[in-house]
């Protein structure tokens, strides 16, 4: 029996054999065919050959080599040794998922060249939990031979053997590696895909679909996947996943800059990010990734509760902000442009269809597309105010109240109460999920900035009493929010501005500057600087496992600001136990190096300026086993 080492737990069916089955490894690292070519030339009479790999219709995986119609002649004269290894009544069974589906006249030319019965199957190999079953439904001649795995070896293996064939390097369309990463989230079995099909370099115009279950994405050595400057390139969600044999190259994690006073978001892992899952990377090059760090921006001062547009069209984009008993959805994307407003009245602001529009009675909140990864420190009165995160981040809630009653009548009349405090930026969170479990689709929420803090609102003037009297002063201008706090990596959001006060009344303070979340820059007069932190990889939770791997020329660079946000881990960062809560897991991540640590050339982690960090390659522990 041989059984390929891409299968994921192959060593419980090469454990489950029936006695006198000798079992042999494929490495993926070499070619199976001539492997067996050579370990058959020890053997004679035969009853059976098993062939244990993953399939799927027309071709099964030897190694790194594919058996297909197409490739038949290639390796014909191995197959035609095979056979004198084999008695007159051998069998050959193919264990590989839809084999035979479509290709039986293959099964047949197969047959004939090795002078032996071959049986595959039409479905599902494997757990029949996924849908699977260990039934070879195709035949050339008459089987003999029994299934080679007891009953409770078949019973306890939970994978099917199933290949997904990447035929092409565009980004997109069937055969793409993107159309087979979602295969593979859609499906509930082990899936393996294989690369080997192709040559060159996959640019991606935006990033891989998020990979949330278990499969193999394997190389040949000359396959290289691209960001292209622009976009992350892979991430780990969930899931059992080995990466063999390729490059990953000019991926780009870009957090998010504040606007208008926010802080800078946290750009994490340009290569991969490493959310949750056990990840195992062989024979794999890091070249030219970046993690960058958003940077923060200065306040903007835009008058007594209004909105000036500078450009960015903030309140001209038709978004709606609505909400089904305080299940808030943000859809379309469009309040990327609003930062720092205090809306203690909707009416008097007289918004529109053409503006926001705020409906809210419960406490659930939702961004459709990733849109409220630009939206900052909006803080509205009377309604249970909201306020989201800067730089990427969905924030807390603030409380910017409406002005309080003016006193009762006195000869000379009550002077006015005090406006509301403005709302205060919203938190950074750790999560790209909305707060009710659902995966966000645009942009990642992962560290947000700080939000600004909203404008306090002046109060109303007291009425006057029964004396006539002057008209009454207008209360004191309201103090202005804290500067929202920055997520994990974010910068801190400055404090928001004072209200105005009323007729001969004091304007209100600013409020105080947020801090910055992990490497993030604390706000000040302007919005903190976003971290980078980990320039090729990022680990959040899980395992990541490294054997023979390169990191060359990778950069975690920190975003400006009113203090700059720090760049750390140019080539992988890991969260460390100092950092989990932060961080938001339970348990901290468990990085693995085989034999010796990673090969590290002229990687970088610096701020803005270019100041050199604590470690251009690592932060965090690799343990060498």
């Amino acid at each position: 029996m041989f059984i390929d080492s891409r299968i994921v737990h192959h060593e419980i069916l090469a454990r489950g054999v029936r006695p006198g089955t000798a079992v042999y490894t494929l490495s993926s690292e070499h070619d199976g065919v001539s492997t067996i070519t050579q370990v058959l030339s020890r053997y004679g009479n035969l009853r059976a050959l098993h062939l244990v790999s993953h399939g799927q219709a027309g071709q099964f995986q030897l190694g790194n080599q594919v058996i297909s119609p197409d490739r038949f002649a290639h390796y014909q004269s191995h197959l035609v040794q095979w056979r004198s290894a084999l008695s007159a009544s051998a069998d050959v069974l193919v264990y590989g998922c839809e084999v035979a589906v479509d290709h039986e006249a293959w099964l047949h030319q197969l047959s004939q060249v090795i002078e032996a019965d071959v049986a595959a199957s039409t479905n599902l190999t494997g757990s029949a939990q996924l849908g699977g079953d260990w039934t070879l439904e195709a035949t050339t001649g008459p089987i003999e031979t029994p299934i080679a795995f007891s009953e409770s070896a078949r019973s306890a293996y939970e994978g099917v053997l199933k290949q997904i064939t990447v035929t092409t390097t565009d980004d997109a369309g069937t055969g793409s590696l993107r159309w087979a990463i979602e295969q593979s989230n859609t499906s509930l079995e082990d899936d393996f895909i294989d690369l080997s099909q192709i040559s060159g370099t996959i640019r991606l115009q935006q990033s891989l679909p998020a990979i949330r279950s278990n499969l193999t994405l394997a190389g040949n050595g000359d396959d290289i996947i691209s960001g292209n400057q622009s976009h992350r390139v892979l991430y780990v969600d969930r899931g059992n996943v080995a990466i063999r044999n390729l490059t990953i190259a000019d991926g780009l994690a870009l957090g998010s800059h504040g606007i208008d006073g926010a802080g800078g978001a946290a750009g994490l892992g340009g290569g991969l990010f490493v959310n949750s899952g056990r990840v195992m990377l062989s024979q794999v090059t890091f070249v030219n990734n970046r993690a960058v760090g958003g940077d923060g921006t200065v306040q903007t001062e835009t008058g007594e509760n209004s909105v000036e547009d500078e450009g960015r069209s903030a309140m001209a984009l038709q978004t709606t902000i609505a909400a089904d008993k305080n299940r808030l959805t943000v859809s379309q994307g469009g309040i990327v442009g609003i930062n720092g407003i205090s809306l203690p009245d909707l009416d008097r602001v007289a918004l529109g269809e053409q503006g926001v529009r705020i409906d809210s009675n419960r406490d659930q909140y939702r961004a459709d597309r990733g849109a409220i990864a630009g939206v900052n420190g909006i803080g509205i009165g009377g309604i249970g105010t909201i306020a989201f995160g800067g730089g990427g981040g969905f924030g807390g809630f603030g409380n910017a109240g409406n002005g309080g009653n003016g006193g009762n009548g006195g000869t000379e009349g009550g002077n006015g109460g005090n406006g509301g405090n403005g709302g205060d930026g919203g938190t950074g969170v750790f999560s790209t999920f909305d707060i009710w479990g659902k995966q966000g689709v645009g942009t990642a929420v992962f560290g947000g900035g700080g939000g600004f803090g909203g404008l306090g609102n002046a109060g109303n003037g007291g009425e006057g009493g029964d004396a006539k009297a002057p008209i009454a002063d207008g209360g004191n201008g309201g103090q202005g929010g804290r500067g929202g706090n920055g997520g994990f990596g974010g910068g801190g959001g400055s404090g928001g501005s004072g209200g105005n006060g009323g007729i001969l009344s004091t304007p209100g303070a600013s409020g105080m500057p947020g801090d910055g979340g992990f490497g993030g820059g604390n706000g000040s007069t302007g919005g903190g600087g976003g971290a980078g932190l980990g320039g090729a990889i990022f680990v959040r939770s899980g395992s990541l496992t490294l054997y023979n791997t390169t990191f060359e020329r990778n950069q975690a660079i920190g975003g400006a600001g009113a203090n700059n946000g720090q760049g750390k881990g140019g080539a992988i960062f890991i969260v460390t136990e100092a950092l989990k809560d932060h961080a938001k897991v339970a348990t901290t991540p468990q990085v693995i190096a085989f034999d010796r640590l990673p090969t590290f050339v002229n990687n970088q982690a610096s701020h803005a300026d270019d100041h050199a960090m604590d470690n251009p390659d690592v932060y965090g522990i690799i343990a060498v086993h």
